[in-house]
């Protein structure tokens, strides 16, 4: 297993030394060089591999995994790149600790040197990325499939089907809200897998998950996987996460390493400029007297920076006497399922959702008269009403939403309000 790595001269780094322990997150700012550590450890993969081959079988400098092969070079401002870069990482095999260094120069040549040539090879062959994708993982897979998870985990159906049983993904609910597990299905005709999450004890096809949902599961399936061991290296581990649920992800990551001394991980994490606490909900509703609802908005006041104040749109008067700079109303030209209609090309990947009857052009959906008989009208023939909304919700394109009075408005206030308080 990857205990240490040393990078001089490969992109960001000079004299950089880091020891890996079984997990480890790093955490920086955007252009901070978080990825360029896994950047040099996909260089040193592909260069370990290629020569444990004995041929070139796959160069590592106009493959690497990002960038040209002359940006791989450090360049000091205002001066020209250094002529070669070196690598050197150090693994544990066997109770004995090995060593192996590539160096590469910009003429193109590259050399490694490493001790334990054999051992090398299958180690760097169990260093894995994990970049998932969600169109992938909504596909059906062969129940054939044996492998471990893939790099796009593409075959995220298989590897749930394997892991039926045992008991790790039955209670998602802390990472993912609603979703309490997950049920692998077997198609004996096609002799294909896709699976289900189970919903308020329903079960719903993966397929209408929300790209963040997906990303959680593929990741987790990625850790406990019986099949899969070496180093798993993920890249922005938060994306898709609630920011109130990121300490939970990384201590079941951290728990999961502990248990099983051949997985190890590496992730690396953008810090948040705002410290983003569970959302607070008021308990009244705006139909109730102006007194009742500045009570409700002033017991947020104390623990939330921004109230967002939704109110119908026959009751813009009253949320415009509660705006402040801590309130930003969010009032829509009709009731806010007009959203919801907006982008037409969702409803047309939600099975038995008729899109017939939506306006052709976005901006007209304010203009429905009944925005909540449209929308229950056109899922009438959709099993999970629920679920469908929260698919649109997550999958709306936020360039068509702009185009809506309504959205816009409330967009321009809330940045207005984001703004007063520092955080743009």
């Amino acid at each position: 297993m990857l205990t240490r790595i040393e990078i001089d001269g490969f992109k960001s780094f000079l004299d950089f030394e880091l020891g890996v322990p079984p997990f480890l997150a790093l955490v920086g700012p955007n252009a901070s060089g978080k990825s360029n550590l896994l950047d040099a450890l996909a260089f040193v993969r592909t260069a370990l591999l290629a020569d444990g081959l004995g041929k070139l079988q796959q160069d590592p400098l106009p493959h690497a995994r990002r960038g040209k092969p002359q940006e791989l070079f450090h360049r000091p401002a205002g001066d020209d790149a250094r002529p070669a870069f070196t690598i050197r990482v150090t693994a544990a095999a066997g109770g004995e600790s090995m060593v192996a260094e590539v160096e590469a120069s910009r003429s193109g040549d590259w050399t490694v040197r490493r001790e334990s040539g054999e051992l090398w090879s299958w180690e760097v062959g169990n260093w894995h990325f994990h970049v998932p994708d969600p169109a992938a993982m909504r596909r059906p897979v062969s129940a054939l499939d044996r492998r471990p998870l893939s790099e796009d985990a593409g075959n995220l159906a298989a590897v749930l089907g394997r892991m039926a049983g045992n008991g790790e993904l039955d209670d998602l609910s802390a990472l993912v809200p609603d979703v309490m597990g997950v049920r692998p299905v077997l198609e004996e005709r096609s002799e294909e897998r896709s699976f289900d999450l189970l919903i308020d004890g329903e079960p719903v096809p993966g397929r209408l998950a929300s790209d963040g949902t997906l990303r959680v599961l593929a990741l987790l399936a990625a850790l406990y996987d019986q099949t899969s061991s070496g180093l798993l290296m993920v890249e922005e581990i938060e994306n898709g996460l609630h920011p109130s649920r990121l300490g939970e992800l990384l201590q079941r990551v951290a728990q999961r390493v502990g248990v099983k001394d051949d997985v190890r991980a590496l992730t690396d994490l953008a810090p948040r400029p705002v410290d983003v606490q569970s959302v607070q909900y008021g308990t009244c509703r705006m139909t109730k007297d102006d007194a009742t609802a500045r009570q409700a908005i002033e017991e947020l006041a104390g623990d939330c920076h921004l109230i967002f104040l939704h109110s119908d749109h026959r009751e813009r008067a009253k949320a415009d006497r509660h705006a402040d700079e801590c309130v930003v109303p969010l009032v829509p030209v009709k009731e806010t399922e007009s959203w919801l209609l907006a982008d037409a090309s969702i409803w047309a990947r939600v099975p038995g959702a008729d899109a017939s009857s939506l306006p052709g052009r976005s901006r007209e959906t304010e203009k429905i008269p009944d925005p909540k008989a449209t929308l229950r009208a056109m899922l009438a023939g959709v099993s999970h009403r629920k679920v469908s909304e929260h698919f649109a919700g997550d999958h709306v394109d936020l360039s068509v939403l702009a185009r809506l009075p309504a959205y816009a408005a409330w967009l321009d206030a809330t940045s207005k309000a984001l703004r007063s308080h520092g955080f743009l």
